[in-house]
């Protein structure tokens, strides 16, 4: 069994700026909330349409035009944010800030917090 864990930015865009712009919020939420529970019990197993692997050991969880973005490190998942898509691809911009997120959080949970080794 696999662990997933959302940390601080994807828990506030899950519940904030998720919800903005969704007209169902609840469905919204709760489809990921599915989706991370798949990913805990199938791990790698799992794949499209819930998520899809973007390279670089960066992965999407996907529902329409919303993204939740995550990297493993070990048994645990690490959500680290969010996007809604406004076109058919993603904007390499937010590409290069979702990688940049994973880095933070692995550097953070392999260093033992955001200022390196414990």
């Amino acid at each position: 069994m696999w662990q997933v864990e959302l940390l601080g930015r994807a828990v506030r865009w899950r519940e904030e700026e998720c919800c903005k712009q969704a007209t169902d919020r609840k469905a919204v939420k709760a489809r990921f909330d599915r989706i991370f529970a798949l990913l805990a019990e199938f791990g790698p197993a799992l794949s499209e349409p819930h998520v899809k692997h973007l390279g670089d050991g960066l992965w999407e969880a996907r529902h329409h035009a919303y993204r939740m973005f995550y990297c493993c490190c070990g048994p645990v998942y690490l959500v680290v944010g969010g996007v809604v898509k406004k076109k058919r691809r993603l904007h390499p911009d937010e590409l290069a800030t979702a990688r940049r997120w994973c880095a933070e959080a692995l550097a953070e949970r392999e260093g033992g917090g955001p200022n390196g080794p414990a």
